[in-house]
């Protein structure tokens, strides 16, 4: 049967990370593979005062994006209690990508994740809290990870990849990927609905991307 779970704090503001915890706690641990993710943290607002277009029957809090080491290890250890769980064995780098943040946010906040965040991600692995770190990109991935940031185990993409494009990206120059032997996620949610409709503009960014 299934034995994958991944979560993330986003999804319904905790409430998805509550339920799935619910849900999987008279489970032995060993027997199903555990995903979360850092970048977001949850910051309480007065009831009533959030709206959402995906979300319903969300708990009082908003989501506020922080990259930086003490953001993500923040996040990490409120992931724990909502999940009931003292692990996670993988933990990615949430919506590091333009499509969620916009060609300027998102150059500030993939530089605080690899230059900040990432070391919380490798700190947690050698403490054996999290078995391996990757990155969720929503869309594709443009920037090279490179240096210490080679050691990423593993790269989600999310979203806007359909089952075809993920084919293809076997096959790409995708530098993440062509450059080092990570492991491929595919999250296909809403994949069906919003491709067809995407469009690139940057195109240079790409190009610069595959030489």
């Amino acid at each position: 049967g299934l034995r994958y779970f991944d979560t993330a704090p986003m999804y319904g503001h905790g409430l998805s990370e509550r339920r799935l915890g619910e849900s999987l706690r008279d489970l032995p641990r060993d027997e199903y593979v555990l995903s979360t993710k850092v970048g977001r943290l949850l910051k309480p607002v007065p009831a009533g005062g959030l709206t959402s277009f995906f979300w319903v029957n969300m708990p009082p809090f908003e989501v506020v994006h922080d990259y930086s080491y003490d953001g993500c290890m923040r996040s990490f250890e409120d992931s724990l209690q909502r999940l009931g769980v003292s692990r996670v064995d993988i933990l990615f780098i949430h919506d590091i990508d333009v499509f969620s943040h916009g060609p300027d946010l998102q150059k500030q906040y993939f530089r605080t994740a690899m230059d900040s965040g990432y070391k919380a991600l490798e700190k947690l692995r050698s403490e054996k809290l999290v078995s391996a770190i990757g990155v969720d990109y929503a869309v594709f991935i443009y920037e090279r990870i490179a240096g210490a940031q080679a050691s990423l185990v593993g790269i989600m993409l999310a979203a806007s990849c359909t089952l075809f494009s993920f084919g293809l990206l076997a096959l790409s120059g995708t530098p993440a990927i062509a450059n080092f032997g990570l492991t491929v996620t595919l999250g296909i949610i809403f994949c069906l609905l919003i491709a067809p409709w995407l469009t690139f503009s940057d195109k240079e960014s790409h190009q610069d991307a595959n030489p």
